[in-house]
């Protein structure tokens, strides 16, 4: 799992489920520093060399790219422009570790998965676009009420889009649209609640 936490959903998950299986941290595998990158490559190498066809779930920090960066651009001035540039280039950063990682992966038949929410700015940054089009990955989109992602009884509809050169995944996804009946109210997916989502 490339970019998660070192406690992630899907990493327990897998380790119910005896699958083998490697969390790419910011502690363990940095990856905007040539070391953290050298790494995962390393062990990704070691696990082909095994014979195991890998399948990598990126989730890349989103914050950089949020809707409400630019509106907060204009509204908090000069000191936050400043670091919100910071911010993008270490996105940018990530992003290049996330292309390298993820040819190494696709060149030994593996397949590759990269989420983010569906309204996030940076799906258009391109070197993301090059890659997706370079190797063919399809989209879908999902909504986290589906995925009975909630808080307090309420659903939280956050959209998600994941892009994927997994066509059983698209087809599995697919139905994750939200189905909750018209009128409902949903809990707005913002500030400590988008931050636990990420966890999923």
């Amino acid at each position: 799992e490339f970019c998660c936490g070192p406690r992630s959903l899907l990493g327990q998950e897998a380790e119910r489920k005896n699958i083998r299986y490697i969390r790419f941290t910011k502690e363990s595998h940095d990856m905007t520093s040539k070391r953290g990158v050298e790494r995962a490559l390393s062990d990704i190498k070691t696990l082909q060399a095994e014979g195991y066809k890998i399948k990598m779930w990126a989730s890349v920090p989103c914050r950089p790219w949020s809707l409400r960066t630019d509106l907060n651009a204009q509204r908090l001035g000069p000191r936050y422009r400043k670091w919100l540039v910071s911010l993008r280039l270490e996105s940018y950063l990530i992003l290049q570790s996330f292309v390298d990682v993820a040819d190494l992966v696709l060149e030994g038949k593996g397949d590759v998965s990269f989420e983010w929410p569906a309204f996030c700015e940076g799906w258009d940054i391109p070197i993301l676009q090059e890659f997706f089009q370079k190797h063919g990955f399809s989209f879908v989109r999902i909504d986290g009420c589906a995925m009975k992602l909630h808080h307090k009884n309420k659903p939280i509809k956050k959209p998600w889009k994941i892009a994927t050169n997994e066509g059983q995944l698209i087809k599995g996804l697919k139905k994750y649209r939200c189905k909750c009946p018209k009128g409902l109210i949903h809990e707005p997916c913002a500030g400590k609640l988008a931050s636990a989502s990420e966890t999923y």
